[in-house]
């Protein structure tokens, strides 16, 4: 049953857009929720020099992504040694990327039971612009690979005003804003919002691709763009600090799918 939706799901992964797709790619690869043939997830984060990402916001996501899929040898995130080449971009094309992926993958151990996750932290931003406008905070594509724009993210958090413990909030803000931009896109290589895993109940936004209709989802289309900045702002001055989670009927989403499997 699962296996039958798997080769749809498979045809259906598209990188996070907010009206139609902007890549689309048909790499073959299990669904990310699957408790086999792939018993272990782990989920590599490189960088770009400058561009690490800080430990708290590893084990936020190592969190998340535990407490969502549920793999019989665990789901775990790994630090990978900085990129090369290193230099500064201003803008990188998906060639570019992928590229980086694959010196990734070529120095990552790999078995038949382990299955990969790919995550680029870079300056710079995609060669082709967002259709929703503004700067595009990060992407997924393929059925592995993700890029963090931490660049776009420290500039736009350093640009913020508190009336109070002005630094210490806007690197909180950073934190924030770099976490939820991260599990957004694992969310869409889980197959999210409709892309691929079923919806449960309708909750796809109708004017925004395969993103929640509720704002306060991680899925929400504004999670990946510039927006999430003044977001994540007006949280923290309302003494909210967490960051945002998948809402209820996303994680219905992949507890059906799992159960289906099962």
């Amino acid at each position: 049953m699962f296996q039958k939706g798997l080769a749809a799901f498979l045809l259906l992964l598209f990188a996070c857009a907010t009206d139609t797709p902007e890549h689309e790619t048909h790499t073959p690869s299990s669904s990310l929720v699957q408790k086999a043939p792939f018993t272990k997830l782990i989920i590599h984060a490189a960088f770009a020099p400058g561009m690490e990402p800080p430990e708290t916001m590893i084990e936020v996501v190592e969190d998340s992504i535990q407490a969502l899929i549920q793999k019989p040898e665990g789901v775990s995130v790994e630090r990978f040694e900085e990129l090369d080449p290193a230099q500064p971009k201003e803008e990188w094309a998906l060639e570019e990327l992928d590229q980086l992926v694959d010196q990734v993958s070529a120095s990552t151990p790999q078995d038949t039971s382990t299955q990969h996750v790919y995550v680029l932290f870079l300056d710079g931003t995609l060669t082709e612009p967002s259709r929703a406008g503004g700067t595009r905070l990060g992407f997924a594509w393929g059925s592995d690979r993700i890029v963090i724009f931490r660049q776009a993210i420290l500039d736009l958090c350093q640009s913020l005003t508190f009336s109070t413990e002005e630094e210490q909030k806007r690197k909180k803000a950073c934190q924030i804003a770099g976490t939820e931009v991260w599990i957004h896109e694992l969310g869409h290589l889980l197959g999210l919002v409709d892309n691929g895993l079923p919806m449960q109940v309708d909750h796809k936004d109708p004017d925004h691709g395969h993103h929640d209709m509720d704002p306060a989802c991680v899925m929400y289309w504004a999670k990946d763009k510039e927006l999430l900045i003044d977001e994540v702002k007006s949280r923290i001055e309302a003494g909210k600090d967490d960051s945002a989670w998948f809402c209820d009927h996303c994680q219905e989403d992949v507890l059906a799918a799992q159960q289906t499997e099962d």
